[in-house]
């Protein structure tokens, strides 16, 4: 696991095949919220889709001097993108059936 830190974050679309050595959290789960990111949220005009957008709450905290971290994943970790219901659904359906194996697999 490699921790770095993040500089600039922006909205872009999952693409598996890219390559690069980042991807957008929409792997927000390890994001860890605090009410400066709640407030951010609050505080900025509507983004892409015309939507409140986190990824942009988080440049903003960055702007404004707060470190934000970010673990490096590795080519063999699965991204998902979380950002539309159905999406969000299969992301659970694929995190239950990785706990559901993991259960099985300890018995």
């Amino acid at each position: 696991m490699v921790l770095v830190v993040v500089r600039f974050l922006a909205q872009i679309p999952m693409d598996h095949r890219s390559g690069a050595g980042f991807h957008q959290i929409g792997n927000y789960a390890a994001v860890h919220i605090t009410a400066d990111v709640y407030a951010a949220l609050r505080a900025i005009a509507l983004g892409k889709g015309k939507e409140v957008q986190l990824t942009d709450a988080i440049q903003e905290l960055i702007d404004d001097g707060y470190r934000v971290q970010a673990i490096r994943l590795l080519d063999t970790n699965i991204r998902v993108d979380i950002g539309a219901p159905e999406t969000y659904w299969q992301a659970l359906r694929l995190s239950y059936r990785h706990a559901v194996s993991r259960k099985e697999t300890k018995r």
